[in-house]
């Protein structure tokens, strides 16, 4: 699959938030964690079909929380990657400015 840009799903409960980054450096190698500074990307809304797939398997599995990588095709299909119970969001909430943390912390309590 020719990758036109990655996706970074990072799921806190039933709240998804979707990081779609792109560049030149998706040519160049095949482990975006490689590149992802190299990479311009921005917080962008979840094509709905997919939300609500992706949101039935996390809970299939029981997953409060996740970090879900993506391949985003010349088509503009999504391609599942991975799903990692343990996955990174620090960068993201630093670089596109969003609370993740805050949703985790909202999620502890309830």
């Amino acid at each position: 699959i020719r990758a036109k840009a990655m996706w970074r799903f990072v799921n806190v409960g039933k709240k998804v938030f979707g990081f779609r980054l792109e560049g030149d450096a998706l040519y160049e190698e095949v482990d975006s964690r490689l590149i992802e500074d190299k990479l311009s990307g921005k917080l962008c809304e979840i094509p709905a079909e997919i939300e609500s797939k992706y949101l039935q398997m996390i809970d299939k599995f029981s997953i409060l929380y996740a970090s879900s990588d993506f391949i985003e095709d010349e088509n503009g299909n999504l391609w599942f990657i991975d799903l990692n119970p343990d996955g990174q969001w620090g960068a993201y909430e630093e670089r596109f400015n969003v609370p993740i943390s805050d949703e985790i912390i909202s999620l502890s309590k309830n």
